[in-house]
C-alpha cells in the first residue's frame, strides 16, 4: 500500500472532481454535485494534514463557507452552483487534489475516504479545526 494510486484510478477521480466544478460552475448543478465538492474539500483536508499538502487552514475553511452559500441557495431556489467567487476557491483546492493523488501513497488516500466516513457519521459540522484567534 506505500504505492500510488494506478494511473487509471488518479485520472479518474481526477476527472468526476473537474466534472463536478465545472458543471456547479456553470450553474448546471444538482444536490449530489455538491456533496461530490464537499468530499474533495474534506478528502484534501485530511491528505493535507497527513503531511501531503501545506494550503492556509483559511482556504479550506473559506471553501466551506462557500459550500455552505451554495447549499442555502440550491436549497432555496433550486439552483445548485458555485459563483464567480466560490470557484476559485475549490478550483484552488483541486489543484491540491491533483498533486495529492499523484504523490499519496494508495494507503494515505483511502484512510482519508474512511476519515471523511467518519465524519459523515458523526456529529461534528466540519471536521476542520476552529481558525486561530
Amino acid at each position: 500500500m506505500l504505492l500510488p494510486l494506478p494511473a487509471a484510478a488518479v485520472r479518474n477521480r481526477s476527472l468526476k472532481f473537474h466534472a463536478c466544478l465545472e458543471t456547479v460552475r456553470r450553474g448546471f448543478g444538482q444536490p449530489q454535485h455538491l456533496v461530490e465538492l464537499a468530499s474533495l474539500m474534506y478528502i484534501t483536508w485530511f491528505l493535507q494534514r497527513a503531511g501531503y499538502g501545506d494550503l492556509p487552514l483559511a482556504q479550506f475553511h473559506e471553501a466551506e463557507q462557500y459550500m455552505e452559500l451554495a447549499n442555502r441557495r440550491g436549497a432555496e431556489k433550486g439552483t445548485w452552483l458555485l459563483d464567480n467567487e466560490g470557484y476559485p476557491s475549490f478550483e484552488c483546492l483541486l489543484t491540491l487534489h491533483d498533486q495529492q493523488l499523484s504523490a499519496a501513497p494508495a494507503h494515505a488516500i483511502v484512510s482519508a475516504e474512511d476519515e471523511l466516513m467518519r465524519f459523515i457519521d458523526g456529529d461534528s459540522p466540519s471536521p476542520l479545526p476552529a481558525m486561530p484567534a
